[in-house]
């Protein structure tokens, strides 16, 4: 289906001077929900087929850096009812649908690393668990989700794997600087994580723990801005030149030549020098 039109929400908003930024818009998995991030106050909750603020959260709950809904255990679900005849039909009861509840999960955490977790079904919201923040853990910036695992990337560099079945935590130090951005691989049981720093890209395997390839900017690569996966075993790089690069786990032919960069002297190896 193509849309012709665009629909405008929220448009009493944005008119006041020093009103709070729109800086995070996530929609559910189901297409259901969607929530909308400031950069001062509390989100909203909105339904995206009824377009109708379903919750805003208090002012007192604390900002969000970065939010994720959950790829799994989501439901829907329609529900009928019984039409009785009026007096004087002799016919029988019809059924018609209702209503359609669509049952889904939601992570986010805040500016003091919590993780809280919500329970969106219909027009209730439910407060589910929340962790406590990890030791070593910077402001989180990225979380991604997949099946049991939720993943946290800091501020410091740090990526936090939270086993939500066995209730367990642990920490990788990557040593590379703030996480941009993260994404599982697609594939039943395929926990490999692609990680987007600002000093370059890794990918890792969380069941065993070990990073299987890392790109290093601008040594190996131009600055990377943006990355995701094109199937299980590739993954897709876009880089600040305006170049997109399709690569393999061991990341071979995206390195780029050094002349391909601005530097204010050439390069030179001391080694080769003549005496």
């Amino acid at each position: 289906m193509i849309y012709s039109q665009v629909t405008q929400v929220r448009t009493e908003q944005g008119k006041e001077p020093g009103e709070a930024k729109i800086t995070m818009v996530r929609v559910s998995h189901l297409r259901k929900y969607f929530v909308v991030a400031f950069s001062q106050g509390p989100f909203e909750l909105w339904d995206l087929t009824k377009m109708v603020v379903l919750r805003t959260m208090p002012r007192k709950f604390p900002h969000i850096t970065a939010l994720e809904w959950s790829p799994i255990n989501s439901k829907l679900s329609k529900k009928s009812g019984s039409v009785s005849p009026v007096s004087g039909d002799t016919g029988p009861a019809t059924s018609t649908p209702i209503s359609e509840r669509a049952r889904e999960f939601v992570v986010l955490t805040d500016s003091e690393c919590q993780l809280y977790h919500f329970t969106v079904e219909g027009q209730t919201i439910k407060d589910g668990t929340k962790i406590p923040a990890e030791t070593g853990l910077g402001t989180i910036t990225s979380i991604s989700w997949k099946s049991d695992v939720i993943v946290r990337g800091c501020t410091e560099g740090n990526v936090n794997i939270w086993n939500m079945k066995t209730r367990q935590s642990k920490n990788i130090h990557t040593g590379r600087g703030a996480v941009k951005r993260m994404a599982f691989s697609p594939g039943k049981n395929n926990l490999k994580l692609l990680v987007l720093f600002e000093t370059g890209v890794q990918i890792w395997d969380i069941k065993e723990l070990e990073m299987i390839n890392e790109l290093r900017t601008p040594l190996d690569i131009p600055k990377v801005e943006d990355i995701d996966w094109a199937s299980s075993d590739r993954v897709i790089l876009a880089g600040a030149e305006g170049l997109v690069r399709l690569a393999g786990l061991a990341l071979a032919g995206t390195s780029s030549h050094s002349l391909a960069y601005g530097r204010a002297q050439p390069p030179v190896c001391p080694a080769l020098l003549p005496k």
